[in-house]
């Protein structure tokens, strides 16, 4: 039947029904489709708004298993942005429970840094140190020496993690062991009283090797050791 005898079918049958009859054929006949109309309205606002509202990405931080997190507004303030222009992102939505594990929440945290990462919009990472030297020796991070001069590292003594990158075939290590990572279980900006981010023994950062905003990196390291 074309959609406008349809229409006209409908006008007849609620001509002079009262409001609970009309309510009740519109429920039974239109409800579904009624739905899908808001919902695909709903997800089409949504997209329009986070377009229209996107701000650039000034720097983003990958949090692995955090229960707490430094002020984003307070390291926004310190790069100086114009936050209604570019944000700051520390993410602590990763939570993994062993390299090993293949519970959904450890899956999907993988999957999900991967795509971070490879999508170049993370810039530093901070994690246990099983997580750190896992990515570390899948070659993830930048040599801190493209970062830092020499005398800056050896100032931080063994706080600089020196690893050995895997070998992508055999994945084992090959080479010589080069800074990736450095040790700050010790920040005041992750482990103080007023500002407790990390429950672990050690936590590493790492600066992920495609990373974009180098600068504002250095100075997250900063941040977090104020």
């Amino acid at each position: 039947m074309p959609v406008i005898d349809d229409i006209k079918e409908s006008q007849s049958k609620l001509k002079g029904k009262g409001f609970k009859y009309k309510f009740q054929y519109f429920w039974e006949y239109y409800r579904v489709a009624t739905f899908i109309t808001i919902g695909a309205l709903i997800l089409v606002g949504s997209i329009i708004k986070t377009v229209v509202t996107a701000k650039d990405p000034a720097f983003e931080a990958i949090m692995i298993n955090a229960i707490g997190k430094p002020s984003e507004e307070a390291f926004a303030t310190e790069l100086q942005i114009d936050t209604k222009k570019f944000e700051v992102n520390f993410d602590s939505s990763y939570m993994m429970s062993g390299l090993d594990s293949f519970d959904q929440t450890t899956y999907a945290s993988m999957q999900k840094l991967m795509a971070v990462v490879a999508s170049a919009s993370a810039d530093v990472c901070l994690t246990p140190a099983e997580y750190g030297e896992h990515y570390a020796k899948s070659d993830m991070f930048m040599d801190l020496r493209e970062v830092y001069d020499d005398k800056f590292l050896e100032s931080l003594g063994d706080k600089v993690i020196w690893l050995k990158l895997n070998d992508p075939e055999t994945d084992k290590p090959v080479g010589e062991a080069i800074p990736l990572l450095i040790d700050v279980s010790d920040a005041k900006g992750l482990k103080s009283e007023e500002n407790l981010c990390y429950a672990t023994d050690t936590v590493y950062f790492g600066i992920w090797a495609n990373a974009k905003h180098v600068d504002a990196a250095k100075k997250f390291y900063e941040f977090i050791n104020e």
